[in-house]
């Protein structure tokens, strides 16, 4: 009989290695920066503009030291149909979720430490901001990481998710980590699917922007039923809520 043979991951350092973990080590800190910025502001709006641009460069820059054939996809709907309506189920299962969790003041505090920013400040530029960042986000995770977890023989959808929750800790906000590990659970897992970064930018996107339609009402309505459970907004947040 033959011998056994175990498959060891090719940890061993490299220049593309390097640039994804530098790119999580600048990021990281900014994804902070942005969410803890003062509610509605501009310093927020510049923040959460950077992180997209960190996050898009270090996709480039990956790109550009480990080239990968790139070639649009013809099967549409594969890519784009079926992570839009994925990311809508995905909504469902979040807003049953929602609907629990803000019966718990701590759940629902922390769902509305991040909601602020759009209720206290413009929703149409909280959403545009929100989209690119989920974006660019699935660029580098679920496009540029996701390659240097193969290159490196590790599992890319576990390694990715993983990856995402560290960095989102960050924010330390613990129920944005618990959201970020189901999305990008099921952003690698269409990236698998499909091999294009394009199906899990569709994900994200169309779930993005729902759950900035869907949670406000949810958390207003149990903040009324339960007035002052929710901390005071940072200082220096903008007042009014201006949705336009």
């Amino acid at each position: 009989m033959g011998g056994l043979t175990m498959h060891v991951p090719k940890l061993r350092p490299d220049p593309v290695t390097g640039v994804a973990a530098l790119t999580l080590a600048v990021g990281t800190p900014m994804l902070r920066r942005a969410i803890r910025s003062p509610r509605g502001g501009t310093a927020f709006r510049r923040r959460a503009v950077e992180l997209a641009a960190a996050w898009t460069a270090g996709a480039v820059a990956v790109r550009a030291i480990e080239p990968a054939g790139f070639e649009l996809p013809t099967d549409l709907r594969a890519v784009v149909l079926q992570p839009a309506v994925a990311g809508a189920a995905t909504i469902g299962v979040f807003t049953g979720g929602a609907l629990v969790g803000a019966r718990l003041p701590f759940v629902r505090d922390r769902m509305a430490d991040v909601l602020d920013h759009a209720r206290r400040g413009s929703l149409p530029i909280v959403a545009g901001l929100a989209l690119l960042t989920g974006a660019t986000e699935e660029l580098f995770f679920r496009g540029a990481l996701y390659d240097v977890a193969g290159h490196l023989g590790l599992p890319e959808v576990s390694s990715t998710t993983v990856l995402h929750m560290a960095v989102t800790t960050a924010t330390g906000n613990p129920m944005l980590v618990l959201a970020s590990g189901l999305l990008s659970t099921l952003a690698g897992l269409e990236r698998a699917h499909t091999d294009s970064v394009i199906a899990p930018v569709v994900l994200h996107v169309v779930w993005s922007a729902g759950m900035l339609l869907v949670l406000p009402p949810i958390v207003n309505r149990r903040s009324d039923i339960h007035p002052g459970s929710h901390p005071r907004p940072h200082r220096g947040s903008a007042s009014p809520i201006r949705r336009s």
